[in-house]
């Protein structure tokens, strides 16, 4: 449910999107939109929504498949044979505060919804990063140089490798799996000539678990975020790289069997986003 003010503006406005009313599918759910819509995105049949600072009123009508949206006492979008017709409610910042208030949920008599319309099982996982800033991570004079927070991404700055800059979790895991997205920065190369392999390898981004292991992040394109999974388990440590076969790696003899998660400082400009984890 789309819910933007007045004043965002980007290229694509009224065309693509609107600021509020919209309704479209997600993370690979469907649905069939009403109305005037593009793809799976159903657009507003008119504009109702108040700019800052006024409050609008949200209702949200679902069932059976079918999702209805009223905004300020008029429905405007909406659609059918959605999927999943079961599962999760969530509030969303895109990196900009925002207030809600009067929350209100009544459940409605159930349409049985089967299984294979159900919203998988919410699996544990928490964010570690607040898309603002470095609450949850331990800073020093050396990640306050190196690490910055910026519209929903943590930025690394090239630096000379430093191991006080290691930018640390404030929580510890043990049995654990980590989600991340990371990016590298597009080099400068005024020569024009192609960096050797071994020199990409050093100055590949890389993360540090249980600051007994460091899980190197090889051959990422500075064009697109890439998906990282380390699942840790006992000494075993499971990397899935994007679509590469995963690495299987050893935590030393000795290592403590919790610790924190750390993104280390190997000299490089990195991006990272979307971190999360869970216990396992």
């Amino acid at each position: 449910m789309q819910v933007l003010d007045l004043g965002y503006r980007v290229k694509g406005k009224g065309e693509w999107y609107t600021t509020h009313g919209d309704v479209f599918p997600i993370h690979g759910a469907s649905m069939k939109p009403f109305g005037r819509h593009n793809g799976m995105r159903s657009f507003p049949s008119e504009d109702r929504s108040k700019g800052s600072p006024e409050w609008n009123a949200y209702r949200i009508v679902c069932s059976n498949g079918v999702i209805r949206l009223s905004v300020n006492g008029k429905e405007v979008s909406g659609g059918e044979d959605c999927n999943y017709r079961k599962g999760y409610l969530a509030l969303e910042s895109e990196g900009a505060p925002v207030e809600f208030r009067n929350l209100r949920l009544k459940e409605l008599p159930s349409s049985q919804t089967p299984p294979d319309l159900t919203a998988p099982l919410d699996q544990g996982w928490r964010a570690l990063f607040t898309g603002l800033d470095l609450r949850g991570w331990k800073t020093n004079a050396g990640t306050a140089a190196t690490w910055q927070a910026s519209g929903e991404r943590l930025r690394q700055k090239p630096g000379a490798g430093n191991e006080a800059a290691t930018l640390w979790t404030s929580d510890e895991f043990g049995d654990a799996q980590f989600v991340l997205d990371c990016r590298v920065a597009k080099p400068a190369n005024p020569a024009g000539v192609a960096p050797s392999q071994d020199a990409a390898r050093e100055k590949a981004p890389a993360v540090s678990v249980r600051g007994k292991l460091m899980v190197t992040l090889a051959a990422l394109s500075p064009e697109q975020h890439e998906r990282v999974v380390i699942t840790v388990r006992g000494r075993e440590v499971t990397v899935q790289q994007g679509q590469r076969s995963p690495a299987s790696l050893t935590l030393p003899e000795g290592t403590p069997t919790r610790g924190a998660l750390g993104l280390m400082d190997t000299g490089v400009s990195a991006e990272f986003m979307n971190l999360y984890a869970r216990e396992l």
